[in-house]
């Protein structure tokens, strides 16, 4: 009752003030870096990625994305100022031909403040979260705040009437301690402004005098404490979260960091209840939209030499364009477009906002049970987030006259027919990141058509042909193979989804059903 007295306070400020009326609420999408490039360089290196820009826009427009983020680098402009533009005037070209726009920052003081180097690529260290981000300008460029004037009003005198920009975006993250970095923010944001740009001008973090949005982030789930009072703090101005949430990353970081679908849930609270919210904000989700070679999908923690995380704690896609999680895309797709694909769906949230995330705990005595429509006879793709409690039991998911069984106590991955016959079996024991992990989030993807019958489980970057190297940037990924993959049995027979296990504390985060024509 508090969080509704207090929006409708807002709200009712809102409509005194008049607002800026700078409505973000279709500007959906995430960070964009070409899955080879370990940072924000790969402008002054163009030509060697434009075939990833090819490949990559098109693969994010299927799934509804309209808006991608992207980090320039003052090395990059002093480097050679027009060649930047140049490419930056590509980039733009070919997002548009997806009906894909862009936001664009300047700065940023995260994460690494000396070695960048536009001659040498940073080979990441696997474990190392954003171990080749660096920061911009680096700490040797910091020698006076007038030496980026230029940078800053040239590069949006170029664009500022463009439509296929966005915003412009001064300052990501700024160091508040450091004098050098808040009288930067505020000088960059004047700059842009005296280009008289028709986008809107902003920076972190959340609300003061050197943005035109409140420009928030947020890596935790308390969506009615935290969320609400940043977006909503200031009545003359709407919001733009520009950084929304991770995912729940694995043991000794099991917390949920505001994973897609709890953020999307928020989004369609707000968006439902118009009377309430005085506005519905834009959304970057889950950091980065290609998992790869910055690293991120290793929580900020971990320590450089750690194995591939069971499920990447950021990036929406592998650099195939495959995603991480099909339920999370298909529900950004619904959400984006307004088109729903799913034969089932659900994530078990709460109507309305709602703090933190909610999850199903599977009954040993009992199945559960999920109604599907029968789709359009192309087959189908389920998929279930499951925590195993401990190193024990099996967990199954079935559907479609066949059932996917991850056997945690022996961590290993099997396929059965519904009577029980195994056509399949995979030793997760073998994988870098451990195969099945109790106490922890694992993505379980059974996909059934007529011909065939396929599964995955807690795929991993590297299955994408990718080495972690600067020769990245040259490959072409593919598809990461199923574990088991074996002829159909039989017809196809569309049916219901059936979860199971033989334990207590098995939990589940979500599970879906996609037709095979909508992936």
């Amino acid at each position: 009752m508090a969080v509704r007295s207090h929006a409708l306070l807002l709200c009712a400020l809102a409509g005194a003030a008049g607002g800026l009326n700078i409505d973000t609420s279709q500007w959906l999408g995430s960070a964009y870096t070409p899955a080879a490039s370990p940072n924000a360089l790969w402008w002054s290196d163009y030509d060697s990625y434009e075939a990833s820009v090819q490949r990559d826009l098109p693969l994010m427009a299927k799934w509804g994305v309209n808006t991608v983020r992207l980090f320039l680098h003052t090395m990059s402009y002093q480097r050679n100022a027009t060649q930047l533009h140049d490419v930056m005037d590509r980039f733009l070209t070919t997002a548009a031909e997806h009906k894909i726009r862009a936001g664009f920052v300047f700065f940023d003081d995260v994460w690494n403040h000396e070695g960048a180097s536009l001659d040498v690529v940073c080979v990441p260290k696997k474990g190392k979260h954003n171990g080749c981000w660096f920061t911009s300008p680096q700490d040797v460029e910091r020698t006076s705040i007038e030496r980026f004037r230029p940078y800053v009003e040239t590069t949006v005198a170029r664009f500022a009437q463009d439509p296929r920009v966005l915003w412009w975006e001064v300052y990501n993250e700024p160091l508040m301690s450091d004098p050098f970095s808040r009288k930067l923010r505020e000088a960059s944001y004047h700059w842009a402004k005296g280009q008289m740009p028709t986008q809107p001008v902003l920076s972190c973090w959340d609300d003061h005098p050197s943005t035109d949005i409140i420009d928030h982030h947020n890596y935790e789930t308390l969506f009615s404490r935290t969320w609400l009072v940043s977006m909503y703090a200031n009545p003359t101005k709407t919001a733009f979260v520009t950084e929304g949430g991770s995912r729940w990353y694995q043991p000794p970081y099991s917390k949920d960091a505001a994973s897609p679908l709890t953020i999307l849930h928020f989004l369609e609270a707000l968006r439902n209840d118009t009377a309430l919210y005085p506005f519905v904000p834009g959304m970057m989700l889950c950091w980065t939209m290609f998992v790869g070679n910055d690293n991120t999908r290793w929580h900020w923690d971990t320590v450089t030499g750690s194995p591939e995380p069971v499920v990447p704690w950021d990036g929406l896609l592998l650099p195939d364009g495959t995603p991480v999680s099909y339920t999370e895309m298909g529900a950004f797709r619904r959400y984006a477009t307004g088109r729903d694909d799913f034969l089932t769906f659900n994530d078990f949230l709460l109507p309305g906002v709602v703090d933190n995330d909610t999850l199903l705990a599977l009954d040993p005595a009992q199945d559960w049970h999920a109604p599907a429509k029968a789709g359009d006879g192309t087959g189908s793709v389920t998929e279930a987030s499951v925590w195993p409690a401990r190193r024990a039991g099996v967990v199954s998911l079935e559907t479609d006259g066949y059932a996917a069984v991850v056997d945690v106590a022996q961590n290993a991955l099997l396929l059965r027919s519904s009577a029980g016959a195994e056509l399949g079996r995979f030793n997760l024991t073998a994988l870098d990141n451990g195969g099945c992990l109790p106490g922890a989030w694992n993505i379980l993807q059974l996909k059934v058509t007529p011909g065939s019958v396929a599964v995955w489980f807690n795929t991993m970057l590297p299955e994408s042909g990718f080495a972690g190297d600067a020769t990245d940037r040259f490959r072409v990924p593919t598809a990461p193979a199923p574990r088991i993959y074996v002829p159909a049995k039989g017809p196809y027979a569309p049916s219901d989804v059936v979860l199971r296990s033989d334990v207590a504390g098995t939990l589940v985060d979500y599970v879906s059903k996609l037709p095979v024509s909508a992936i």
